[in-house]
């Protein structure tokens, strides 16, 4: 069984006009039609959020698919000043859109695939997906955080006993920045920040931990700034500046 566009094989030529893998608005789809008007679609990449300027999702060509790839969400939104709806998704997929189609969640195709595969519907697809109205654009609702939120929620156990007290590590709060990843080895912390929302202005970092020395360094380890002021309290606050969507990598040396 397929699900897809339907076209004609040519069984003398062994050729179509082209694969049915590529226009997915034959797919499967789940669709969310909305009033909006004249919305431009945002969504995000690995470390990276990207403006669609194309006129619609509907391609016929191998070097086109790559144009309406879904990572972890996407935001269709009049402007700062009209409304928005948001999509997240725990599945990389694709999705279709145009001025006369509402988006669409791809959520199955079967059929003919690039260099001869044939793809086959095995099992169930089990897919997690939600919206978020909002106003705005998705960085001023902070759309990206949400979907951090919502992608990886916060685990709690509970336990008898225990004092109430903040515990958190890193206070991110109003920068904009995400923590990318976090090593911890004996006196040594090493950790990686991503801008998904922010600007470039200075921005204040409280580690709740006691710092002897923070460094910034490349992806090959070696010191790139030294440039913190650090004092001797059980909290470290410090300013730093990364531009939308820059990555930066620090390394944090404790105090025995």
């Amino acid at each position: 069984q397929k699900i897809g566009d339907f076209i004609e094989w040519n069984v003398k030529k062994e050729t179509a006009p082209h694969p049915t893998c590529y226009d997915t608005r034959y797919m499967l789809n789940l669709l969310l039609p909305t009033s909006l008007v004249k919305p431009t679609l945002y969504k995000d990449a690995p470390f990276d959020v990207c403006q669609s300027t194309q006129k619609s999702t509907f391609f016929n060509s191998w070097d086109d698919m790559k144009h309406n790839v879904l990572y972890r969400w996407l935001d269709i939104s009049e402007g700062q000043r009209g409304h928005g709806l948001a999509l997240f998704t725990d599945h990389v997929t694709s999705y279709s859109f145009a001025a006369d189609h509402p988006l669409a969640l791809t959520l199955q195709y079967s059929g003919p695939g690039l260099m001869g595969y044939n793809y086959t519907i095995t099992e169930p697809t089990n897919i997690n997906y939600a919206l978020m109205p909002h106003y705005g654009q998705w960085d001023d609702e902070h759309v990206a955080r949400q979907c951090d939120n919502w992608n990886e929620p916060l685990v709690a156990q509970v336990y008898d006993g225990l004092p109430l007290k903040d515990v958190s590590l890193i206070d991110l709060t109003g920068t904009g920045y995400m923590l990318s990843a976090m090593q911890v080895d004996e006196d040594i912390v090493t950790l990686r920040l991503f801008n998904e929302e922010g600007d470039s202005r200075q921005r204040q970092l409280t580690f709740h931990m006691p710092v002897a020395e923070i460094t910034e360094i490349d992806l090959t380890g070696r010191t790139t700034s030294y440039g913190f002021n650090i004092d001797e309290s059980a909290s470290t606050t410090v300013s730093m500046s990364i531009p939308r969507f820059g990555v930066r990598t620090y390394k944090l040396r404790l105090r025995r």
